[in-house]
Parts: structure tokens; C-alpha cells; sequence
């Protein structure tokens, strides 16, 4: 099975990050993803009753994640697929007892070089992040520690210091600026 090893951080300096992007990675797109987070009706926010359905330029994706932090490393793993009416799905899941809990909209550009897929991204209503991931099959431990170490040593590349790390989900980030 596949893991996503992931992790983000703030950028202070987005023109700097994006040309340290542009002269080491390969581009390869910029978009602009709009994601619905839906939430059973009954359960609490922290809860595992939830996915997400993303839009990206005319495709729908629906996503569920079984997410889980080593120390502060995400590994995720996921299933994901594509849906052509997005507005029939959207009604069954309600009928079924979700409901929109967050809306988060992103705008930016993906980078890749070998495995390592990166994102500077623009989130609505949050800030400017880079975002560092791969996907690992079956991954060991000491797999993951590997991957956590290169995925450190590209922020290092990209100037990005270890303490704008964040460990948060950005729709923990979402909700706390909601409810203040």
C-alpha cells in the first residue's frame, strides 16, 4: 500500500521560494483547488468521519485520508477517485448525513524532481506554504525516517527554516481562524 510522507511549511518569502523552485525542480503546473470538507452529521470535527471533495480545473476528485503523524511527519494513506457529477454525489452524501464542515482554496504551482512532488501554495484565508511529499509502497520505518531526512534537506535547499514548519491540518488552521 501506498504512504504519503508529507510535509508543509509558511513561506516568508514567496518570490524567493518560487525561483529556488523554478532553478532546482521541474514545473510542472499551476492550479487552483477548491475542496469541500465534509463532516458525518453527529460527529466532532477530530473525528474520522470525514473527506474531502476537490476540485481541480474541471476534474472532481473525492478523497478519503487515514492520516496519522510519526512525531510531527505526516503518513497518510488514501483513497482517492474521480467523479463525473459532482452534484449527485454531493446530495447522496448529505442524504447519507454529511455536511460541509470547511471550505479551503488553494492557488499555486507543483514542482518535481525524482519522487518528491512540491507545492508553493496560496491558501485562502491561512497564508503561502510549501508543501514536500512522496509516496512510499510499503514503506519501513527506517524508510520513512530516510524520507523525513530528504524531505528536511530540500527545505533546507528551498531556504526555508525549520521552525516555520507547521504540524497542523490546514483545516484545523481554517476552523481556528473561523471560530476567532
Amino acid at each position: 500500500m501506498h504512504k504519503e510522507i508529507e510535509r508543509k511549511a509558511w513561506v516568508r518569502d514567496w518570490n524567493q521560494t518560487l525561483e529556488l523552485l523554478n532553478r532546482n525542480f521541474n514545473f510542472v503546473k499551476e492550479y487552483h483547488k477548491k475542496d469541500q470538507y465534509f463532516l458525518m452529521e453527529g460527529y466532532t470535527r477530530e473525528s474520522k468521519k470525514k473527506f474531502r471533495i476537490r476540485q481541480d480545473g474541471n476534474e472532481y476528485w473525492v478523497t478519503y485520508k487515514f492520516k496519522s503523524l510519526l512525531e510531527t511527519l505526516e503518513v497518510n494513506d488514501e483513497i482517492e477517485f474521480q467523479i463525473s457529477d459532482v452534484q449527485s454525489y454531493q446530495r447522496m452524501m448529505e442524504a447519507l448525513g454529511f455536511k460541509i464542515f470547511i471550505n479551503k482554496e488553494k492557488k499555486g504551482y507543483r514542482f518535481q524532481r525524482d519522487q518528491w512532488i512540491l507545492e508553493l501554495s496560496h491558501i485562502s484565508d491561512l497564508g503561502d506554504f510549501i508543501e514536500i511529499e512522496c509516496l512510499l509502497t510499503d514503506p519501513s520505518p527506517e524508510q520513512i525516517k530516510e524520507a523525513d531526512i530528504q524531505i528536511l534537506s530540500l527545505f533546507d535547499q528551498l531556504k526555508i527554516s525549520h521552525s516555520d514548519i507547521e504540524t497542523r491540518y490546514y483545516n484545523q488552521m481554517l476552523l481556528a481562524n473561523k471560530e476567532l
